[in-house]
């Protein structure tokens, strides 16, 4: 029987070639060297597994094209994760994984070449405490090398929940911020419409309740939620007091979120602070 060869002629729309494209970017940046398989959000804190040195795993869907892409990067820096992360915060990581392209790492090599990258990531999310430790001190510089040169880097996560009060100062002293850790409490907060722009304000709830370690002695314009004549009276916040902060860093900004519970109003701010609200 003679073999014969058939063509067929398809068309491929340009929105299905860009998502294709941006799939395809995704998987590069986050893929295994072993095997090149990805890991899908909320696989990577069960698995025994971790990316190679130098690699960063993606997080969440691939952005919907190569423009989203090529705007926004956010990086997870999670040189401790807690296998209940994911979980906790999965609105949040879907939220960033919409808006951004969306990565994380789990090694300090890998954390510290990313935060070298050029172009920068366009902002950078402390999970946890790891960086307040001195057998990571050199992440920690490239973090405030990353802020200084013009980056975002929000501490948030289980940064509050995990970092020892001195390490904490220690953290921002070197910084250049005299933050320091103050008070732990539940309270109901107000937006200080005065430090947050006014389109940046018009997107944040002008008022929430959470459970949160604050920072003291931040001034007026760095903090973004404080206590009012509405907080609870038996909150433990002093006026100087704030869950909720983000302060200039020579071209960059540094900010904090002390909220432990990954309440659905934090997780806009974390957007906000990061520039996708």
């Amino acid at each position: 029987m003679t073999g014969k060869c058939y063509y067929i002629g398809a068309s491929w729309s340009k929105a299905e070639e860009q998502r294709w494209t941006a799939y395809r970017a995704q998987i590069a940046a986050g893929c295994d060297g072993a095997n090149g398989s990805q890991r899908p959000a909320g696989a990577a804190a069960n698995s025994s597994r971790s990316p190679p040195e130098g690699l960063a795993e993606p997080v969440g869907e691939p952005a919907e094209s190569v423009e989203e892409l090529n705007q926004n990067r956010v990086l997870l820096v999670s040189l401790k994760l807690e296998p209940y992360f994911d979980e906790l915060y999965q609105p949040l990581l879907d939220e960033l994984a919409l808006r951004s392209r969306l990565q994380r790492v789990k090694s300090a090599a890998a954390a510290t070449r990313l935060l070298s990258d050029k172009p920068a990531p366009t902002a950078v999310l402390v999970t946890d405490q790891a960086l307040t430790e001195a057998e990571n001190a050199g992440v920690s510089e490239a973090a405030l090398r990353y802020i200084r040169q013009g980056g975002t880097l929000v501490a948030m996560g289980h940064f509050s929940s995990f970092t020892p009060p001195l390490d904490m100062n220690r953290f921002f002293a070197k910084a250049g911020l005299v933050w320091e850790a103050g008070s732990y409490d539940r309270t109901r907060l107000s937006l200080n419409r005065a430090a947050v722009e006014g389109v940046m304000a018009s997107k944040l709830p002008s008022k929430y309740s959470q459970k949160a370690l604050a920072v003291k002695h931040a001034a007026p314009g760095e903090v973004w939620y404080r206590i009012t004549a509405n907080s609870s009276p038996t909150n433990a916040y002093s006026l100087y007091e704030s869950p909720i902060t983000l302060a200039k860093v020579g071209n960059g900004k540094l900010g904090y979120v002390g909220d432990v519970n990954a309440e659905e109003e934090s997780n806009l701010v974390i957007l906000a602070m990061c520039g996708l609200l």
